[in-house]
């Protein structure tokens, strides 16, 4: 469950969850609304939830309207907890993200796919490479 908070810090306007197995070791989570100092945390957390017993993640952050240092920060734990636990990822940023990783992620160490689509078609190349 991916919940960002909206900009009006309305309960009611808070993001749904999208959560979706797209086959038996991958799962897509996606979120929208903004990732900052106030949520980062909890998100990373409900994306940790969200991994339990898939080898594979695709993480849509297409839709946030605004990304801040604190959502970075969870972006690089995210890729040391998932080297740590040999689970391949890939991001998918909207324009807001690639704004701060042009600035924060200028070697690109970070693995990114321009749409939903190239990111599965590159954990697929990765399954192999790993098997």
């Amino acid at each position: 469950m991916l919940v960002a908070r909206h900009p009006n810090n309305d309960d009611s306007q808070q993001s749904t969850p999208r959560v979706r197995e797209l086959c038996a070791t991958t799962v897509l989570l996606s979120a929208d609304g903004e990732i900052d100092a106030c949520n980062a945390d909890e998100v990373a957390g409900q994306i940790e939830a969200a991994l339990d017993g898939y080898r594979q993640l695709v993480l849509d952050l297409t839709a946030v309207t605004f990304f801040g240092t604190a959502g970075f920060a969870m972006l690089r734990r995210l890729d040391a907890d998932c080297r740590q636990a040999h689970r391949d990822w890939v991001l998918v940023p909207g324009s807001e993200v690639r704004r701060l990783l042009r600035i924060c992620d200028r070697d690109g160490t970070l693995p990114t796919a321009d749409n939903i689509v190239a990111a599965v078609a590159w954990l697929t190349r990765a399954e192999f490479r790993s098997a």
